[in-house]
């Protein structure tokens, strides 16, 4: 019944919302389509029993990072390895366990991304597990248990490097970068004029640069905004920017908004682009064998990222104090 209601009102609301917003490109049917077919793989069990073999396999270059084995499965029963531990939403925010767990957590979501290009979209903190060990008195000496590959998503690895390069242009507030970022990953359309690309410079720097600069998530940030300007850098980007919504990249923004949900009750003043920046950064220069691209290339970027040139004169660091 979910996805009918899903696939009908892809089709109403593609017929409605370009009376409403005829700039938008949102392509409603194939976006709730997409959304649709993560609904479908959840409950497909043999489906999930690869999905969760493959995740395994690129879980296990993660150190302290692991998925459970499965055992047997048929299109109606999946039988994984069990694993002793507590879920993360049941450790209390002051305990040091979480801490621990918010690093592993962000070191397996930035391989999942910005390497194998296939990341889990369902980690709330049910799905995460503290699995502690045995042979430690140490209770933050554990290990990260991901559960549940019923929704994960598989990317084009141009999309993952893509999101490589956006989230270090986010880290060096590299506005320019980021909207040719954003089109690249098809949010906005390779044909945007440069009076609508400064019209998204400008919104992203209002909207993002608070979120970015100030910590805590978005309750956090609120309090930097002006509500009026606010208003209007939202209805310009609702009205004026002929953006899309990209099926995966919604799932990715789910996943996102739920780890960064976990760190924040570890740092409630926690910075979620300025954390990842340091593996972002070391996957960024990873060698020319791997699946994201060549190293001189990255070197490059990286480079760019950090130091500005104007007029031919020396090079200025223009980098944040977290990426020194």
């Amino acid at each position: 019944v979910d996805l009918c209601v899903l696939l009908r009102a892809g089709d109403l609301l593609s017929k409605w919302v370009p009376r409403i917003l005829p700039v938008s490109r949102v392509d409603w049917e194939a976006l709730l389509a997409g959304l649709a077919k993560g609904l479908w793989e959840e409950v497909d069990l043999s489906g999930e029993a690869q999905r969760q073999t493959r995740f395994r396999n690129n879980m296990e270059s993660v150190p302290r990072v692991f998925v459970p084995k499965v055992v047997a499965y048929n299109r109606d029963v999946m039988i994984s390895d069990w694993v002793d531990g507590t879920p993360l939403r049941s450790i209390p925010s002051t305990d040091s366990r979480l801490k621990e767990a918010q690093a592993l957590m962000r070191d397996a979501y930035c391989k999942s991304m910005y390497v194998d290009a296939f990341f889990h979209a369902d980690g709330h903190g049910g799905n995460l597990l503290w699995a502690e060990n045995k042979t430690s008195t140490k209770k933050e000496d554990g290990d990260l248990c991901i559960l549940d590959c019923g929704l994960m998503v598989d990317i084009d690895p141009s999309a993952a490097e893509g999101l490589l390069r956006l989230s270090l242009h986010l880290a060096s507030r590299d506005w320019t970068s980021v909207v040719d970022d954003v089109i690249a990953l098809g949010f906005l359309p390779d044909d945007l004029s440069p009076q609508l690309k400064a019209e998204a410079r400008g919104i992203a720097r209002r909207i993002i640069g608070p979120y970015l600069d100030v910590g805590g998530g978005a309750a956090g940030a609120a309090s930097a905004y002006k509500i009026s300007t606010l208003f209007d850098d939202v209805s310009a980007a609702t009205l004026k920017l002929p953006t899309s919504l990209p099926p995966d990249m919604i799932l990715l923004a789910r996943a996102v908004i739920q780890l960064e949900g976990l760190a924040l009750r570890a740092y409630p003043d926690y910075r979620l682009v300025d954390d990842i920046l340091p593996v972002a950064a070391r996957i960024a220069l990873r060698s020319s064998d791997d699946t994201m691209g060549n190293s001189e290339a990255r070197t490059s970027l990286l480079y760019d990222l950090l130091y500005e040139n104007q007029d031919g004169n020396e090079d200025t660091y223009r980098g944040t104090d977290e990426m020194k």
